[in-house]
Formats: C-alpha cells, structure tokens, sequence
C-alpha cells in the first residue's frame, strides 16, 4: 500500500500522466462563407476499425468565425463533418476532415465553405513543415476532385446526362498521370 502512494505522489509531482488527469485543447476557426448557427460535429475515430468514440460540437456563433475548448484522456483521432444550418454541404471526395489532437493543443482552421474538408489546419503537430508541405499537396489534389464530383452532382441534379457522363469519367480518370497526385504520393 505504501509502495503504491509512493508511485502516485512520484507520478503527481513528476506530471507523470495518470487515467484521472485530461489533457486540455483548443479548437478554433476561420472559415469564409460559413454562417451563424451551422454545426461542426468532431467525431472520435477509434483504429483499428474506423470506430465511432465520443464527440463533440460546435455551433458557430456568428458567421465563419468558431472556437471550443475542451478536455481529451490522451491524444486522439477525430474527423470533422459540417451540417450547415441551412440547405446542404457542399458535394466532395471525402466524408470529413480528419485530424490528431494532443493535449495543450491549439489546432486553428483556415479556409473556405465550399472546401470546408480540405481546409488548411494549424497548430500542434500540423505545424511541422514537411506534413504542412505533404497535408496542402493533399488538400489541393483532393479540391480538385471535390470540385468534379460537385459538377457531376449538378449536372445529375439538372438532367444532363451528357455533362454528367463527361464528369464521371473525368472524376474516375482523376489519378491518371495527375501531377498533382503523384507529387502527393512522392511526399
């Protein structure tokens, strides 16, 4: 019993982290064209599995401007999605934004509405240059494809069949010999 007050005073007063103790981040953001009242839901991933864990939301009060405080067991693996207060989010190639956040974390969002899951993040490890580097060529590849699939979705929308044909095959063609993929792919 001795031994075991020993080892928790030590770890205490050491900062040695315990099952109690969480660690505190920040979440915050500037995305242009997003409005009072739309919902960012953070969602814990648990790997293996792509698992569903805890989440939590924001609610943005007032346009394109959020931030969040809040409290985590250790690092973890969440995934952005928007629900906007009004109509629906924009088409894309991805099912959210996804992203680690450590303790004492401040992760900072930057971007646009209509490429909300593409949005630049910083802050914590993404302040690391070579993952900026790689993250950006990423994002920027991944827009354009965004940007393809939300044609196709219009053009389903409006009945033109013959647009649509033309951006399914250039969104399934979208890899081939795409410099920007590739350069994606070498970092």
């Amino acid at each position: 019993m001795k031994k075991t007050a020993l080892a928790m005073a030590v770890a205490l007063a050491c900062g040695i982290p315990t099952a109690a103790q969480e660690q505190k981040f920040t979440v915050s953001g500037n995305i242009d064209g997003l409005e009072k009242g739309d919902t960012l839901r953070f969602r814990q991933i648990i790997l293996p599995g792509w698992k569903d864990g805890d989440t939590f939301d924001i609610v943005l009060g007032k346009d394109g401007r959020f931030k969040y405080k809040g409290a985590q067991e250790h690092d973890m693996y969440y995934i952005m999605e928007y629900h906007p207060v009004n109509g629906r989010a924009p088409e894309c190639d991805r099912s959210g934004k996804a992203m680690i956040i450590a303790g004492n974390d401040h992760i900072k969002f930057r971007g646009s509405r209509d490429h909300i899951y593409y949005c630049t993040l910083e802050g914590g490890v993404y302040g690391d240059p070579a993952l900026a580097e790689c993250m950006a060529v990423e994002d920027s590849v991944g827009a354009a494809r965004g940007d393809i699939m939300r044609r196709l979705s219009e053009a389903n929308a409006s009945g033109d069949s013959e647009a649509a044909q033309k951006a399914g095959e250039e969104f399934n063609r979208f890899y081939n010999n795409n410099p920007g993929a590739d350069r994606s792919k070498r970092l």
